[in-house]
């Protein structure tokens, strides 16, 4: 493959990844980065008490908050480096995992893991039928960006308004054309007709008068 076709592929593969991410985090209520400190069961949820290290989104005042999942999902784990979605808050203080997949891996302290459906695959359900596509890794910068103002990750500012058009103006009127000059040489060549027409008439009037006087 060409190398200006790859990165060409390369470059949109990138878009669709971060528009898929755009429409994921979009739905969360409230954003955090933190790590689990331990999972208790209770019927058909689990909760989890996690540690929150940093707020995305959301408010979130407490530095330990409990998060809640179907019992039947793989529970976070214990002291990882997670970023989790969350919905609102329910009437006794939790706040359930957002679904189908809220919670991504930071690996290294500065990037997150990603794909290009703009979720961590380790989060996903195996009942989950979506296309599975490898793992990315994503700048936490350029994560954090995207949570707080899309336009800024994407790298523009939205879509730009159309200037309007500018007004229309009546066309100036145009002065009429001067009628075109006689050619010169067509009236110089009349004289000498004149001259001559003119001395014949003399000449002929000259000799009338004089032949009645005889």
């Amino acid at each position: 493959m060409p190398t200006v076709l790859a990165l060409a592929l390369a470059g949109t593969a990138h878009g669709d990844s971060l528009d898929a991410l755009r429409d994921v985090l979009g739905e969360a209520a409230t954003i955090v980065r933190g790590s689990a400190i331990e999972t208790t069961r209770n019927g058909a949820f689990a909760d989890t008490q996690f540690a929150v290290a940093d707020t995305l989104r959301g408010d979130v005042a407490a530095e330990t908050i409990t998060i809640r999942q179907p019992a039947a999902e793989e529970p976070l784990d214990r002291g990882e480096d997670l970023i989790v979605l969350l919905d609102a808050k329910t009437a006794d203080g939790a706040f359930p995992i957002h679904h189908p997949a809220g919670r991504y891996r930071i690996e290294n302290g500065d990037s997150v893991i990603v794909n290009a459906s703009g979720v961590d695959t380790a989060a996903v359900s195996a009942k989950d039928l979506r296309p599975r596509a490898p793992d990315e890794r994503m700048p936490l910068d350029q994560f954090r960006a995207l949570v707080a103002n899309p336009a800024v990750a994407r790298g523009d500012a939205g879509t730009t308004a159309l200037a309007p058009p500018p007004p229309r103006t009546s066309p100036t009127p145009q002065p009429a054309p001067s009628p075109a000059a006689a050619p010169e040489v067509a009236t110089r060549s009349r004289w000498p007709w004149l001259v001559a027409a003119v001395a014949v008439g003399a000449a002929l009037l000259y000799g009338v008068r004089r032949a009645r006087r005889r």
